[in-house]
């Protein structure tokens, strides 16, 4: 069995279940490709603390994957712009996860790879850990951190991170538009691959049978964090759009998450009159949001600063007809046309024609539904931890047909 070491910034917790579900997603996927996990989160000293679900709550095997605290002594995030603040978080992370490792490294041997999600704190740390492990060591970049992307750190950072991917093998960007903001970082691009996140396939019979419902009320949905660049704000104006200008008016559009952007949005909402057909749902627990992405009609996500957008996969993988937006991380998945609908960043008229002409044609809806379908299978977390344990130097145990 080989034995992997996961370090992350991103874990569900009691109050926030779905904030990086695809974290343990993967790791399910590692343990079935034979693979005994170790995953290291953050506990910072002082903080409220926020209870981490256990991997049994998260249905991982648990004599296959162990989740440890790590105790992080670091000033407020407040303070992170501030270059000498960063520097101490950035050694305290790094010598805490040093000591960590080499208890863990004395109980149970050295690890046979370790993967990094995220950039900040722990791949950046790395200089300071590195040499705790003989073993391949990869980074995952998961979207574009709006730290990072401050004009008045980058230049600092770019320093930290220089001396942090020498420390490391690989670094995995999720999504092509991520090459850009991997440049600015000042990482060297011949370091980096592009591996796409996973998702989970349901069983087609747990799937509602609403895909050419054609009738009565149409559902449309979006899943994200209520921020400017999901584009929710696009969604509601084309709605307008379709209801003032087109008629349209036989719909509600559920807008399931939460973030510093709902006030607004529901200002909007009210202000352009249409209260009565946008549910705001908030954040909701895994399963309920996708229970909500299975009895829609059509998924519209048209973010405009998307690095890969695993929303698009699980609702391809539920049968959606999805709507992403062309130059995002949507494009590295949809076929225009093919298996769902690319449309132009912030552009709500673009976006009410693609909504007009999907609900008039309930046929069009079943095509693209059933072919995301097909498309989403080949974006299995199987296949994507098949490509991770190749970057480490390991093979999968799995006598699965892999596909990329």
């Amino acid at each position: 069995m080989m034995n992997i070491l996961v370090l992350t910034n991103f874990w569900p917790t009691a109050s926030n279940s779905i904030s990086g579900i695809f974290v343990p997603q993967q790791i399910a996927a590692l343990c079935r490709a034979g693979c005994q996990v170790t995953v290291l989160v953050g506990a910072t000293l002082g903080k409220r603390k926020e209870r981490h679900l256990s991997p049994q709550e998260l249905g991982l095997p648990a004599e296959e994957v162990t989740l440890v605290k790590v105790p992080l002594l670091r000033l407020p995030e407040a303070l992170s712009a501030n270059r000498l603040a960063y520097r101490f978080n950035l050694r305290s992370t790094g010598l805490s996860v040093s000591r960590t490792m080499a208890s863990l490294v004395r109980k149970t041997g050295t690890p046979q790879g370790c993967i990094v999600h995220g950039l900040r704190h722990y791949a950046s740390s790395a200089p300071y850990w590195c040499g705790r492990l003989r073993a391949r060591k990869i980074a995952c970049v998961h979207g574009v951190d709006p730290f990072l992307a401050r004009p008045s750190v980058v230049g600092y950072l770019k320093a930290d991170l220089q001396r942090a991917q020498h420390c490391l093998d690989k670094i995995i960007l999720v999504g092509s538009p991520l090459r850009r903001h991997a440049t600015e970082l000042g990482i060297n691009i011949s370091k980096t691959v592009v591996i796409p996140n996973g998702t989970e396939m349901p069983a087609l019979s747990e799937l509602p049978l609403n895909i050419v419902a054609g009738e009565g009320i149409l559902k449309i949905a979006s899943v994200s964090n209520l921020i400017a660049l999901k584009g929710i704000d696009d969604n509601i104006r084309a709605l307008r759009l379709l209801k003032e200008q087109y008629g349209i008016a036989h719909w509600q559009y559920s807008v399931i998450g939460d973030g510093p952007e709902r006030q607004r949005l529901e200002a909007l909402a009210w202000a352009l009159g249409l209260s009565n057909h946008i549910r705001f749902l908030g954040r909701l627990p895994y399963d309920e949001t996708m229970h909500e992405i299975a009895r829609a009609d059509i998924i519209s996500l048209p973010s405009w600063g998307e690095a890969f957008g695993i929303v698009y996969l699980e609702a391809m993988a539920r049968m959606k007809p999805t709507i992403g937006c062309h130059e995002n991380g949507a494009a590295d998945i949809i076929a225009d046309g093919d298996d769902g609908v690319l449309v132009p960043p912030k552009d709500p008229d673009s976006l009410a024609l693609a909504l007009k002409r999907l609900i008039e044609n309930p046929g069009l809806r079943e095509r693209l539904g059933r072919e995301a379908r097909r498309t989403a299978e080949r974006f299995s977390w199987d296949a994507n931890v098949r490509c991770v344990l190749e970057l480490l130097g390991l093979q999968s145990s799995s006598s699965q047909d892999w596909a990329v």
